[in-house]
């Protein structure tokens, strides 16, 4: 009897002992998973404070995760979708400046991108010049009622032109009597050089059906690098870029040595979330959805 308790004793004894040792192990192994995750960490509150926005590294994955509430967000607007589906509201959302030629003004940010432009037409086909830039909705009102041909213009309230993101360019040749075939280089200097200084033929011949405008060998749209390189490369309109964006999700894009990702993200509780970077851009749609840039390394 006295060998049974003994038996007894020794077992129970044993059963506690490798209880503590499994309890101690797992123990250490979370001590250490918070030490790493830790250590991988952008302390919350300094990078609030900095940019409105928090980050965190995956400690097993290594990727980091940017997370911004939408009314934190510095949004460019520079992808905005302006139809006569999608309004401006609010407009112009960077300070205007004075655009070269002339008195039309066009969003302080891109006004060094018109110019690099303005300046490689100089040299190709004796130059551009400003036809039309930033419009107040009173002056689209005003051109909107002039026009016959509704094809050829937006109602006020859904003009790119109210944006400041917007030119009309013509070439020199047109001022000396020279029109139609007459400036077919010209036109074709403009649409295929124009992806690299940010802006984007708006409203191609082949694209009425999507664009709902007829073609303007003159309206340019500012979206900006590598958007502008990606949507000529694959002739995609503004429209288009937007749809295979919301489909795939994210998109790879090199430019210029430069690689970068960019996501199609809808907001989720006032909130959004992408993968960090070097630098990230970020862009209302005017659809409800953001798109963000990210520069790699």
């Amino acid at each position: 009897m006295k060998f049974l308790q003994r038996m007894f004793l020794a077992v129970l004894t044993i059963l506690l002992v490798s209880s503590l040792l499994v309890a101690t192990t797992f123990l250490l192994i979370d001590q250490k998973a918070d030490a790493k995750e830790k250590k991988y960490q952008v302390p919350q509150a300094q990078t609030a404070k900095a940019t409105g926005s928090t980050r965190r590294v995956n400690p097993v994955t290594g990727v980091d995760t940017i997370t911004v509430r939408t009314s934190q967000v510095t949004d460019l607007g520079t992808l905005r979708l302006i139809n006569s589906e999608h309004q401006t509201k609010s407009a112009v959302m960077s300070q205007l400046s004075k655009a070269p030629g002339g008195s039309f003004q066009v969003r302080k940010d891109i006004l060094k991108h018109l110019n690099q432009f303005l300046a490689e037409a100089d040299k190709q086909i004796g130059g551009m010049y400003l036809s039309s830039a930033f419009r107040t909705e009173r002056d689209q009102q005003k051109i909107y009622q002039e026009t016959a041909n509704k094809k050829l213009v937006q109602k006020p309230g859904y003009s790119e032109h109210q944006t400041g993101l917007a030119v009309d360019l013509q070439p020199v040749k047109a001022l000396k009597g020279f029109y139609g075939e007459d400036l077919r280089k010209e036109k074709a200097f403009m649409a295929a050089n124009s992806w690299r200084f940010g802006f984007i033929l708006r409203y191609p011949e082949n694209k009425v059906n999507i664009t709902g405008i007829d073609h303007e060998y003159w309206h340019f749209r500012y979206v900006g690098l590598p958007h502008a390189q990606y949507m000529h490369e694959h002739d995609l309109a503004l429209e288009e870029y937007h749809e295979l964006l919301k489909y795939k999700g994210q998109l790879e894009i090199r430019e210029g040595g430069q690689d970068y990702t960019v996501y199609w993200r809808e907001a989720r509780d006032g909130v959004i979330h992408y993968p960090g970077g070097v630098e990230a851009e970020v862009s209302s749609t005017n659809t409800g959805a953001y798109i963000i840039t990210v520069k790699r390394k």
